[in-house]
This record gives structure tokens, C-alpha cells and sequence, in this order.
């Protein structure tokens, strides 16, 4: 339940709400012996610490929550660290995530939740180009899904745009997708 529970409020952006899910959870998975929950939960205490802007917390929560899940194949939490990495602008471990989530369409659900966060580091990385492959497969997903999802993906295409005309009309086109029914943080990101 404590993982539903943080999922939800990860997307929500209610970040008190997954600390406090994640340290309950990690202080059963302990009590029981469930090592990999608990990679899962450290994971999301990294994310945690990105928003927070504990860089230092971010970057050890994050390399034990990786040493752990990619030893044991955990997509969650490697996708769950590794934007946590990226959310400080670790680009390297953005392009990492996105080398993963394009080799794997079947981690399509871990990219939907990732490509924003790593968009943003390729961009501060100074290397949107390497974003195409991703935002491609997001496409995918945000046609079926429509409203807001859409907002994000000419978000993140304005991002990426070379020409800064495109930019401005696909920042446009973002802004009146995430009108009605966008989480407040994204719309936020987008104005």
C-alpha cells in the first residue's frame, strides 16, 4: 500500500507525503527482510532530496538505491534514481535512464513518468538532440492519452527546438493543453 501510496504522490509532486510513506516503508522492509522494497523506497528518497534541493543526500540516496537495483534488475528504482539524478542536472545519469527506456519498450510506463526530468538535463547538458528517440516513444503515449499529457510533450518539443519561433508556439501550444486538468507542478514547468 506504501508504494501505491508514494507513486501517487510522486506524480502528485507531494513530496513530505512520499518521505514520510518512504521512511515507514523502508523501516518494514527492513524489519522483514524485503531488500529490494527497500531499494525501491531508497530510491524514492533520493527523488525526495532532488526536490528538495539536498544535492549531497540526492547523489548518496541515489548511488546505493542503483548499486542495489541494477544488481537485481529493479526498473523501478533504477528509474527512480536515476531521475533523481537527473533532476540535479546529472546528465549523465539522464542519458543513462534514457539509453535504458528506449532499449526496453516495455519500460514504456517508466519512460511516461522519467522523459520531462530527462529532457531537462539533456537540455542543461547541452544535448537535446539526444532526447529524439524518447520523445518519440512518449509521443506514442501521449496521443492515447491526450489532455495534459499532450502539454507535456510540446513542452518538452519546445525544449528541444532549434528554431526559436517553433519554441515559442509549442511553449504556446503546452500552456493551453495544461489549461484544464494538468498537475499544478507541470503547468508550472512549462510557464
Amino acid at each position: 500500500a506504501l508504494w501505491f501510496c508514494a507513486n501517487a504522490d510522486m506524480a502528485g509532486r507531494m513530496v513530505d507525503a512520499v518521505e514520510a510513506s518512504a521512511a515507514e516503508a523502508i523501516e518494514i522492509a527492513r524489519q522483514v527482510g524485503q531488500e529490494n522494497l527497500e531499494t525501491c523506497f531508497l530510491a524514492f528518497l533520493a527523488r525526495v532530496a532532488a526536490f528538495k534541493g539536498r544535492e549531497a543526500e540526492c547523489r548518496e540516496r541515489a548511488a546505493e538505491a542503483l548499486g542495489r537495483a541494477l544488481a537485481h534488475n529493479l526498473g523501478s528504482a533504477i528509474n527512480t534514481a536515476r531521475t533523481a539524478l537527473a533532476e540535479i542536472g546529472d546528465v549523465d545519469a539522464a542519458l543513462a535512464q534514457l539509453e535504458y527506456l528506449e532499449g526496453d519498450t516495455a519500460q514504456m510506463s517508466l519512460l511516461v513518468l522519467a522523459l520531462p526530468d530527462l529532457v531537462d538535463a539533456a537540455v542543461r547538458g547541452g544535448v537535446p538532440e539526444r532526447t529524439a528517440a524518447g520523445l518519440e516513444l512518449y509521443s506514442v503515449y501521449a496521443e492515447q492519452a491526450q489532455g495534459p499529457a499532450l502539454g507535456i510533450l510540446a513542452r518538452c518539443r519546445a525544449q528541444v527546438a532549434s528554431d526559436p519561433g517553433a519554441a515559442e508556439r509549442l511553449f504556446e501550444e503546452s500552456l493551453a493543453l495544461q489549461a484544464h486538468g494538468a498537475q499544478p507542478f507541470e503547468r508550472a514547468r512549462t510557464q
